[in-house]
């Protein structure tokens, strides 16, 4: 059997629909007068979306999705809302139109397709889905959560019921039949924007530290492992860290660290020239992720984020919180460059949260103090605006808008002491908010939170900005000789700012996922950018600066895999 596809119908894919709609709806089943024209549509092709299956390009089989946006839905052609409870207000979303074409009716088409938009419905977070389903298709809706509500429509032929299902019935049938889904989309082509299975973890990338497995018998074998998938430094901490750590871990691994990470709340102030009221500190900047967010939103809590980005905020909202989420996409042949004209269009929309990621993980593009400056005072009061700077200092920490959250009421910085200072096994990040915010963290900020040697190694590292500076520039000029390496062995490369940067393998070249199983063969790991940034494309990559020895290693074994 010829492999399936299944993805959003483009504007070229909705004619062949059409006539597809008249073919069944209107020839087969009666339920629509035929017409000259062989094509059939309605009003609501305005807003719907469409999901296709496809064998060797042609659609033989589609599903409808009404969103809640939409100013009418196909029920209202055959009954009243206001007679129905649950109809009764427009937050919900209407399925409609489950067609598999004849020659395909016995296979899996039309589970695919409801597997698709059970989905797209978990997705959108839409709390309440409508559906009107042919009766003797009925069991197939139901096997997917909805329940008939007993009510019939008849049109032309054809008998119809009402069904509905909400977004908690999605979830659960969705991992109740997580095996079974698993197995049917196993040879399946897979198009659509978002997992075909929901992740119950973040997906992070670090395949060479999962390699690793962190057991006292196999450190001594990592030391030759490039991994170059995750942004941890290729440096070694400043000096006074090393001796700090070497002189005294013996006592810092059993000493208690104080309740409360006042002491290096005021380091980081002191340094970083704000207010030690402002600072909360954390387990290293996804530990400030979740203990805020969770405290701050809620499940109809809406949340703008700046796409492509770390992965971490969609999970946050979306899979753990709820939020209703949407993104501001920027796209590759625009330079990934947000101007502030359409950022405070956007704000228009009203949001409680806007997260930005800057400089962008993994596009490296940077906004400049400058932008921030132009867009702060016309931030809606109600909108609170993250800003993730864990990369700025590699770029000029004198860049950091930190300073900007003692004049605003909406304004968190996230940083991270992990990456920059190279103290990434001992998770350590702060934020900087407004006061009265700040307070409130601190008491959802369990005892103990920031180990000994973590509290001590980061206020080491604050207190010797020469030796980062120096290493900060050393980076930079790594990362231009190894996108040029890149450039040469017939890689489009997106140039960085920070300590990492975008490249997208040769056209001519084997798939990403064969390169990528060699280079792990030779204990090279590069970033696969798809499951988190799937706007990247399928053969993007993301690549951190190692050292001078490590990124020469990287590249001989990427000319290997692409048989140069």
């Amino acid at each position: 059997m010829d492999q399936l596809s299944v993805s959003l119908a483009s504007s070229s894919d909705r004619n062949e629909i059409y006539r597809h709609r008249h073919s069944v709806y209107a020839v087969e089943l009666g339920q629509h007068p035929t017409n000259t024209r062989e094509s059939l549509s309605d009003a609501l092709d305005e807003f719907n979306i469409y999901l296709v299956v496809k064998r060797q390009k042609r659609i033989i089989g589609f599903i409808s999705i009404t969103p809640s946006s939409s100013p009418h839905f196909s029920i209202d052609k055959y009954l009243d809302r206001t007679d129905h409870p649950l109809l009764s207000d427009s937050t919900f979303v209407e399925m409609r139109l489950l067609t598999v074409l004849e020659a395909d009716r016995f296979g899996l088409v039309a589970g695919l397709l409801l597997h698709a938009a059970s989905r797209w419905l978990q997705e959108s977070n839409d709390e309440r889905v409508i559906a009107i389903g042919r009766r003797e298709v009925m069991p197939l809706y139901q096997k997917i959560g909805f329940t008939p509500l007993g009510v019939l429509i008849k049109c032309g032929e054809v008998d119809f019921e009402l069904m509905w299902v909400d977004q908690i019935a999605i979830v659960e049938t969705l991992r109740d039949r997580q095996r079974l889904s698993a197995r049917i989309l196993r040879n399946v082509d897979w198009q659509l924007d978002f997992p075909a299975v929901a992740e119950t973890e973040c997906y992070h990338g670090g395949a060479s530290i999962e390699s690793m497995g962190c057991t006292p018998a196999n450190v001594h074998d990592q030391m030759d492992v490039i991994n170059a998938d995750v942004l941890d430094a290729w440096y070694p901490p400043c000096p006074a860290a090393v001796e700090l750590i070497s002189e005294y871990g013996s006592w810092m691994t059993r000493t208690s660290p104080p309740t409360r990470a006042n002491a290096l709340e005021e380091t980081i102030a002191e340094a970083r020239h704000i207010a030690a009221e402002n600072v909360v500190t954390g387990a290293g900047s996804s530990d400030l992720i979740f203990r805020a967010f969770r405290d701050w939103l809620h499940d109809q809590s809406r949340v703008l984020l700046v796409t492509p980005c770390y992965g971490e905020y969609e999970f946050v909202t979306k899979q753990v919180i709820g939020c209703k989420v949407d993104h501001l996409e920027l796209s590759h042949s625009e330079g990934f460059q947000l101007t502030v004209e359409r950022f405070l269009q956007r704000l228009k929309l009203g949001y409680d949260l806007v997260v930005v990621v800057n400089p962008n993980n993994p596009t490296g593009v940077f906004l400049k103090r400058s932008f921030w400056e132009s867009c702060l005072p016309y931030v809606p009061n109600q909108t609170k605006i993250w800003v993730d700077e864990c990369y700025v200092d590699f770029i000029d920490p004198n860049e950091s808008i930190e300073p900007f959250v003692s004049d605003q009421r909406n304004l968190i910085v996230c940083k991270s002491l992990s990456k920059c200072l190279a103290l990434s096994g001992l998770r350590i990040g702060y934020l900087v908010a407004p006061a009265r915010l700040a307070s409130h963290l601190r008491k959802m900020t369990p005892p103990w939170n920031v180990g000994t040697v973590s509290l001590l190694a980061a206020s080491a590292a604050i207190g010797d900005p020469d030796y980062y500076r120096e290493k900060y520039l050393e980076t930079d000029r790594l990362r231009v000789a190894q996108e040029e390496r890149l450039r040469q062995i017939g890689f489009t490369v997106f140039s960085g700012k920070a300590n990492f940067f975008l490249a997208w393998l040769p056209e001519n070249g084997p798939d990403k996922e064969t390169l990528l199983r060699h280079c792990i063969s030779n204990k090279v790991f590069l970033r696969d950018t798809a499951p988190s940034s799937p706007s990247l494309g399928s053969r993007a990559i993301r690549l951190a600066v190692k050292s001078e020895e490590a990124n020469h290693r990287i590249v001989d074994v990427l000319k290997v895999g692409l048989g140069r």
